[in-house]
């Protein structure tokens, strides 16, 4: 099963059955929820060996570094961040995974956006 969550299907990854994903991606969530250890460990839950977990969201070195260096005003900064909850570097999250046992395979920016894909062995 793949398994694309989002701030529109949070809920879904509940109803998963523990071990039966073969990729899971959390989209632009990690974020936005009030604990985001929970969901990283609720994921890790429902993959099975081998599955995919692929994480997009903001990431927030970049991003306050072109506010620091003037590369974005005041006001792109503020609509960047206005709705996160918690904010997270690719090295945080990175480490978050490895904390439970993912193999980081691919981790990459892409403007403010960050993209961590791990593999759980």
């Amino acid at each position: 099963m793949k398994l694309n969550i989002t701030m529109d299907n949070i809920e879904e990854l509940e109803n998963v059955d523990d071990a039966s994903c073969k990729e899971i991606v959390l989209d632009s969530v990690l974020g936005m929820v009030d604990s985001p250890t929970v969901l990283f460990q609720q994921a890790f839950k429902k993959m099975r060996h081998g599955c995919h977990l692929i994480v997009t969201c903001a990431d927030a070195y970049s991003i306050c570094e072109a506010y620091v260096t003037s590369e974005i005003t005041s006001q792109v900064y503020t609509d960047l961040v206005k709705d996160i909850k918690t904010h997270f570097s690719l090295e945080n999250v990175c480490e978050l995974l490895t904390t439970l046992d993912v193999k980081i395979i691919k981790k990459r920016l892409d403007g403010f956006e960050m993209v961590v894909e791990g593999v759980r062995p």
